[in-house]
């Protein structure tokens, strides 16, 4: 019986998509297990370290781009010590930091050269039984080998390929007698050491059968001391005993459970399970021996839960959160922690269903309007999501649209639509019958280009962000001028293409900036108040913010268009 016949691995669960919240990920690059099988990802481009119980579940994060310390420029590769701490090679800052399991910054060590002790582009990183750090230095093409303070004490390699000649070192693992595995990318193979560096022997060559590879990225070890590859070019996974004779390998190019799109980080936990990092899914895939499916959880994609591009918010009469999930042609309702209830709507022109829905407002009643962005109408449904009723077509007539933005429903139940291509607000009855309109395109008091969100207060005035000219103007209920605020700018007070608005219970004006990635607080009078919001991917930090919503509490909910995510806000905090 051949060493294959006796050795599987099926697909057991997967977790993550592209993103930049808690859980999502943008080029997980590897992974590393503790002695208590927590999950350690280092992202390479979010810049930080997350951290998953073995079942998927987010326990915490550290780091964003920067200089400093605990900051990282692509960080590559990460390692758990006995100890608990974590070393992390930050690529693009030529250096190592480490860490306390909670993310604290301890020490670093490193810096730009070739000399013993200097890096260039730092990848793979391993941490012997006796203590010491082998880092493969990437620019350098060499194993350098420190003590857990990074104190140098050895190197070894030089640029080419012949035995224990490196061509761009990348992903390394070390066997309980201290020989050291290292994927020599650049030359498609594995290269074992002695600890000392002396070379032992290797394996592969460039191609697509059993035992080769393209691109060999990262290794890991089980306790049989069999030798895990993801091969990322051939987007499969190969296992080798530890003499580098083939067992079995699987995998191949796609997103479906098993398949991979670039697989970098491999690390294997206690129960021989082996999770597996893609670069181009942004996931993490788990498989074991016995094939079950066990979790997965994301926010961009078009799961439940997830988003793909997440436009108006609405907050219904128990709490309850909608959002118009804007590519996915679809509304989802959370209840206030984020707990997906329910979902309704597909891609298409028929009753219930959807073209790029946009803004949202839920009445009294609990009825949810949706304006649509494709479809140039307004839709109507019940808070389970049955259809009611519609209106409106393609065309500049009353009671037409051209690219319907933002709602608004006053106390009466009228119904207010921000026409965008069309440069007007329309008033309508609860069942969709034409009021009255005001607007015109252009730049004087009472114009607009392209207006976006709007909102009203407890007096019956409609507020509206007339995004192209970058401001607020405020009307009464009957579309008559009363005020405006804002010029174009980054200062306060101003504003790069605001889009959502929204109206506490004191009458402050909440404004989302989709130019400055932020929130403007505002009086009713356009007095400002204060702001929060910088342009990222951590938390308080947006990419072209979009609705917004206040619920009976204060809170103030976003849709965080780019970072395809819901963020919560009690600005009273």
């Amino acid at each position: 019986m051949s060493a294959s016949d006796s050795f599987h691995v099926k697909f057991l669960s997967k977790w993550g998509i592209r993103g930049s919240g808690n859980g999502e990920f943008r080029w997980p690059q590897s992974l590393s297990i503790d002695n208590a099988d927590n999950v350690y990802v280092a992202e390479c481009s979010n810049d930080r370290i997350q951290v998953f119980d073995r079942q998927g579940k987010f326990l915490r994060k550290w780091g964003r781009e920067g200089t400093g310390n605990g900051e990282f420029i692509r960080p590559q590769d990460l390692a758990v010590g006995d100890d608990g701490n974590v070393y992390v090679s930050d690529r693009d800052n030529n250096r190592i930091q480490v860490f306390d399991s909670q993310g604290k910054f301890l020490r670093k060590w490193g810096g730009f050269g070739s000399g013993d002790g200097e890096l260039r582009w730092p990848q793979g990183i391993a941490i012997s039984k006796d203590g010491n750090v082998y880092v493969s230095d990437r620019g350098n093409d060499r194993i350098q080998v420190f003590d857990l303070q990074g104190g140098f004490i050895r190197k070894w390699g030089a640029t080419g390929n012949g035995d224990g000649d490196l061509r761009f070192p990348q992903g390394m693992a070390i066997s309980r007698n201290g020989n050291v595995y290292v994927s020599d990318q650049g030359n498609d193979r594995i290269q074992v050491f002695g600890p000392l560096g002396e070379f032992l022997l290797n394996w592969g060559c460039t191609g697509s059968g059993d035992g080769e590879f393209s691109w060999p990225q990262s290794l890991s070890l089980d306790n049989e001391g069999n030798v895990y590859v993801s091969d990322r070019g051939n987007h499969r996974v190969q296992v080798f005993d530890p003499q580098g004779r083939f067992i079995l390998q699987w995998g191949s190019a796609g997103s479906r459970d098993g398949e991979f799109s670039q697989p970098q980080g491999l690390a294997i936990d206690g129960d021989g399970n082996v999770y597996v990092s893609e670069y181009g899914n942004s996931r993490i895939q788990a498989f074991d021996p016995q094939g079950r499916f066990l979790r997965e959880w994301g926010s961009e994609g078009s799961g439940n839960g997830e988003f793909r591009t997440p436009q108006g918010l609405g907050i219904g009469i128990t709490g309850n959160v909608y959002s118009s999930d804007h590519w996915n042609d679809r509304i989802q309702v959370f209840d206030p922690q984020g707990r997906f209830l329910c979902k309704w709507g597909v891609r298409g022109s028929g009753d219930g269903e959807f073209s790029q829905p946009q803004g949202l407002a839920i009445d009294s009643t609990g009825n949810v309007y949706v304006s649509e962005y494709g479809n140039d109408r307004i839709q109507v449904f019940d808070l389970q999501g049955r259809f009611l009723f519609k209106w409106g077509i393609r065309g500049d007539e009353d009671g037409q649209f051209s690219q319907p933005q933002g709602l608004a429903i006053d106390g009466e139940g009228n119904v207010y639509v921000s026409d965008q291509d069309n440069n007007r607000i329309q008033v309508f009855d609860p069942q969709g019958k034409f009021l009255r309109k005001w607007g015109i395109r252009g730049g004087e008091d009472g114009e607009f280009s392209q207006p976006q969100g709007l909102a009203i207060d407890g007096n019956g005035n409609v507020y509206v962000s007339d995004q192209d000219n970058n401001r607020i103007q405020v009307f009464d209920s009957h579309g008559r001028f009363l005020r405006k605020w804002g010029s174009e700018g980054t200062g306060d007070g101003e504003f790069v293409r605001p889009h959502g608005l929204a109206i506490d219970d004191g009458g402050n004006v909440y404004v989302s900036e989709y130019g400055n990635s932020r929130i403007q607080v505002f009086d009713s009078q356009g007095r400002f108040l204060h702001e929060w919001g910088i342009e990222g991917a951590g938390e308080g930090e947006f990419r072209s913010p979009q609705g917004l919503a206040v619920d009976s509490d204060g809170n103030v909910y976003v849709s965080d268009q780019g970072n395809h995510r819901i963020m919560v806000f009690n600005p009273t905090v």
